[in-house]
């Protein structure tokens, strides 16, 4: 980044750079998340397929978890979007 050497401008290069930075710290933390769900759905699925479940039980219990993380990752979303 190249900042700016006259006196107003200054202040606006500082206020971009902390907006580079909330953008960046935000997409690292979506790209865990993303990780996070697919290994706990992974995770179920392992578990699911070595249990006595029925398969009607075991999408049941994929769609009520699915539901949870959605729910979840919205409420991160908005709390990140907020936050800007």
């Amino acid at each position: 980044m190249k900042l700016s050497r006259s006196g107003g401008d200054q202040f606006a290069d500082i206020v971009k750079m902390i907006h580079e930075a909330r953008y960046n710290a935000i997409k690292n933390v979506n790209a865990e998340l993303v990780k996070l769900y697919w290994n706990i759905g992974e995770y179920i699925s392992i578990k699911l397929k070595s249990s006595c479940y029925s398969v009607k039980n075991q999408n049941n219990i994929r769609k009520r978890v699915l539901y949870k993380i959605i729910r979840k990752g919205k409420l991160i979303a908005k709390e990140n979007w907020n936050g800007r």
